[in-house]
């Protein structure tokens, strides 16, 4: 299958004889593919924008594809995500093996970034609380506000990702000490799909959040003093393994 008939391939144009199975079975094959060319993908277009043996011409059209082939990448792993996340339950999950495996991956993209400082405190161990998420939907709320969080520190600063009990609840914050946030434009996120100093941002991260966390029975706030930094405080209900049963 070429790359073109790869594009024209949507979720809603598979046979309709297909049961839910088999179409996650496509979809995860797409996924698969899109996911170990982009390594590859990476190394072409730095070598394509650092070398100067090809015309410009030529290279600019090269570059060209090798977007729509990334943007193409990206499309069929949030079709995949999304499928996963519409099958997920609610059930109980450690915060510990929710929110670790994310620390360890921001810690591996911010390593060569030697201004940037990520730190996570000492709560997640083996016996930390539950609480009662849909996980891949839960997982990719805290990355992406981990990635506002980084994002705002322009290549120097700290990001904490603190955990605490607070009776039958847990809170989870990220603080930075980034840019921050002016007030009107912190009095609408969460509220409305707005982006603030990002230039590819469209303002749907934050409100999504608020609308998971709620689902989950949580209240999400935001705090921020312009030049300062920004903290994002995530309450959900916690239960003690114990109480589970």
């Amino acid at each position: 299958m070429g790359l073109c008939s790869i594009e024209e391939v949507h979720i809603n144009d598979l046979p309709t004889s297909l049961n839910s199975n088999q179409i996650e079975n496509i979809v995860e094959k797409f996924a698969q593919v899109a996911h170990d060319i982009k390594s590859p993908l990476a190394v072409l277009d730095t070598l394509l924008t650092s070398s100067k043996k090809f015309p410009e011409s030529e290279r600019t059209l090269v570059l060209h594809a090798v977007g729509r082939i990334k943007s193409i990448s990206k499309d069929v792993l949030v079709k995949r995500q999304g499928i996963i996340e519409s099958n997920e339950k609610l059930e109980f999950y450690k915060v510990f093996q929710l929110i670790s495996p994310i620390i360890q991956e921001k810690l591996l993209e911010t390593k060569g970034k030697n201004g940037i400082v990520l730190n996570g405190n000492d709560f997640l161990t083996d016996d930390s609380p539950s609480i009662k998420v849909k996980p891949t939907e839960f997982k990719r709320m805290i990355s992406n506000i981990i990635n506002n969080a980084i994002e705002s520190l322009s290549g120097h600063g700290f990001v904490d990702i603190d955990i605490h009990q607070m009776g039958n609840h847990l809170l989870i914050s990220v603080i930075d000490n980034g840019k921050g946030i002016p007030l009107n434009v912190l009095k609408r996120l969460g509220h409305e799909k707005i982006s603030y100093a990002k230039t590819n941002g469209n303002g749907i991260g934050i409100y999504s959040a608020a609308e998971i966390v709620k689902r989950y029975n949580g209240v999400l706030e935001i705090t921020s003093t312009p030049g300062k930094g920004t903290r994002v405080d995530i309450k959900l209900p916690g239960f003690k393994v114990s109480q589970e049963f």
